[in-house]
């Protein structure tokens, strides 16, 4: 192929916010509740506002095989609803993200699967758990996740921040309970619309549940090049031959979606890909609002109050995503506080918290890096990971950027990376690696050189998640215009 044939592409619809390096804070319960002299119990009164329209998945109609015709909101007890669960979700993971807490949503392996994964890895290490499915994964493959992020109930009894406040149910042993609980947020059919679409195609979703995989540097950062034999039959006749795996070793971080119009984006999808139909998604509109709904917290220290609530809504016009459709830019919320109760305190000393006035104080604060200190809440927060995070989540219209998932296509994924490709490569920007026992081990700036120059060349342009990024159209601009706003 000749150089400089790369095809033209929008950045990626999410993004990684990488684990820090310094270990998760874990405290016993006791340790936890003494942060501070002040435990609040009570509740506050939130209202949900659509920034761009909200998709959560209730009944779905199909039409014909594989396809869906109209996807309906979410309705329990026949009345349509954002569950509290999908915003504790939704707040739970800005929370472990932010304070460097465990990553308490995990799949412990992923399988070899038929036309599509023919590498299977661990995640942690749960071979106990995983011998019971009669796979089988590559033992020189590193874990994906670093034993201090995974979720362990054997540390004396201590425990992450986000476990404190939503609760920790380990696998085997005692669990702990959440001291927040929240309320479904009801929504008036007057609120809804049923003119969105989803772009989708036949079968299975062409996005479909997210699949990180090992032999690639898209969710894994790179660790070195494997030789591997492929055997295919050509005129009757079978040829094996050498191909070059990309493997790679630890995810790249937490997952977060940028914002975007999906108005445009759908667009993007239903112009300009192969074999897409749309179907109707039935939302809260945008600029609409939820009811009220309730947030109760139960004996937890006023530091983490604080803590809460500028998380549901932090400065420098940060917003949350929630619900189906976020990669098409769906699902952008703002929470505002409408009111608070409190129903017991518990002081080490006599004091009063009235109700009005904490309101007050809160309706309108700004969440500088200064209120953050004076609050005794900046201790909690990971700078560096909320700093690369609020790149990610901030927002500001209009939604001029387009984010896709790449193509399938030479846009994307293909062609497949030849050997004399892969030596080409190596040739050109003078990179002396050779395979040692199939592997070929290396730095990151040797991988990203690599990625680049086969993305430069047309070939496999995804191979490596950073470059694919970097070379988007309309992604560095993103990014400059982001740290600008987000001066943290």
């Amino acid at each position: 192929m000749n150089d400089n044939i790369a095809k033209q592409h929008y950045p990626n619809p999410f993004g990684f916010v990488p684990f820090a390096q310094e270990s998760p804070t874990l405290k016993s319960t006791d340790e936890w509740l003494k942060i501070d002299e002040k435990l609040v119990t009570g509740y506050l009164n939130y209202q949900i506002t659509a920034l761009t329209p909200i998709h959560i998945v209730g009944q779905q109609q199909a039409e014909g095989k594989g396809c869906i015709k109209k996807s309906y909101f979410y309705r329990r007890n026949e009345k349509i609803c954002i569950p509290g669960t999908s915003i504790r979700g939704m707040l739970r993971k800005f929370i472990e993200a932010v304070c460097n807490c465990w990553a308490s949503q995990i799949t412990p392996y992923f399988l070899t699967e038929k036309n599509h994964r023919n590498l299977a890895f661990m995640v942690i290490d749960s071979k106990d758990e995983f011998i019971k499915k009669d796979g089988k994964v590559d033992t020189d493959l590193k874990f994906s996740l670093s034993e201090e992020f995974y979720p362990q109930s054997d540390n004396q009894g201590k425990i992450d921040l986000a476990s404190f406040l939503f609760g920790f149910i380990p696998n085997k042993g005692i669990g702990w309970k959440g001291r927040i609980r929240f309320e479904d947020a009801e929504i008036s059919k007057s609120n809804l619309t049923d003119k969105c679409k989803m772009p989708d195609i036949t079968g299975d979703a062409f996005m479909g549940r997210p699949n990180p995989s090992a032999k690639t540097w898209w969710y894994h950062k790179p660790f070195g090049i494997r030789r591997r034999k492929k055997t295919v039959l050509l005129n009757n006749t079978e040829r094996t031959f050498d191909v070059p795996d990309f493997i790679g070793s630890g995810y790249r971080g937490r997952k977060f979606y940028f914002h975007q119009n999906p108005n445009s984006c759908v667009e993007e999808y239903t112009h300009n890909w192969p074999s897409i139909y749309e179907f109707d998604l039935e939302c809260l509109e945008a600029t609409k609002k939820s009811n009220v709904f309730r947030i109760y917290f139960e004996e937890i220290p006023l530091r983490l109050l604080y803590l809460i609530i500028w998380a549901l809504a932090p400065a420098y016009n940060l917003k949350h995503k929630m619900g189906y459709g976020k990669a098409y830019g769906y699902g952008s919320v703002h929470f505002d506080l409408v009111g608070c109760k409190f129903n017991s305190l518990a002081y080490s000393k006599i004091d009063t918290l009235d109700n009005t006035s904490f309101f007050n104080e809160l309706k309108d604060i700004n969440w500088s890096n200064q209120t953050l200190q004076e609050k005794g809440i900046m201790e909690f927060i990971h700078y560096d990971t909320f700093k690369k995070l609020s790149h990610i989540l901030y927002y500001e219209e209009p939604l001029n950027y387009i984010f896709t998932y790449p193509k399938f296509s030479e846009e994307g994924f293909l062609p497949v990376v030849r050997m004399r490709d892969l030596k080409d490569v190596l040739n050109d920007l003078v990179i002396p690696k050779s395979f040692v026992s199939g592997i070929m081990e290396l730095t990151e700036d040797e991988a990203y050189k690599i990625a680049k120059r086969l993305s430069q060349k047309g070939i496999k342009p995804a191979l490596h998640f950073e470059v694919y990024q970097n070379s988007a159209n309309g992604y560095n601009e993103y990014m400059k215009t982001a740290t600008e706003k987000v001066s943290l």
